[in-house]
């Protein structure tokens, strides 16, 4: 197969508005790949959701938007945001709730 006639294949993504991170509060949510998957299931339990939002949530620019240690002082003051960005980088990576927590 040449390359040209590769197929090319793009993670899904959702683009949610976050008021409580600043700015416009626009954040795009990708999906993580199946070798960040693998790597996630080494993470211990507790921290999970908070490496999955460091890889998942971007800026404008496609930059990371924040660290994992970020996402656990955001989490503390903005729960249910906090939840709604966890609940975005899940079904936007095929992860549910019970499958993060089995690794």
């Amino acid at each position: 197969m040449q390359l040209k006639d590769r197929i090319a294949f793009t993670l899904p993504q959702e683009q949610l508005t976050i008021p409580e991170l600043g700015g416009d509060g626009v954040v795009l949510v990708r999906g993580i790949g199946f070798g960040q998957k693998l790597e996630l299931i080494g993470v211990p339990p507790l921290r999970q959701s908070l490496e999955l939002l460091a890889i998942c949530v971007l800026d404008e620019d496609g930059l990371a938007l924040n660290s994992a240690d970020g996402w656990d002082a955001f989490a503390v003051l903005h729960e249910d945001q906090f939840g709604e960005l966890i609940a975005a980088a899940k079904r936007v990576s095929g992860l549910d709730a019970g499958e993060v927590k089995k690794a």
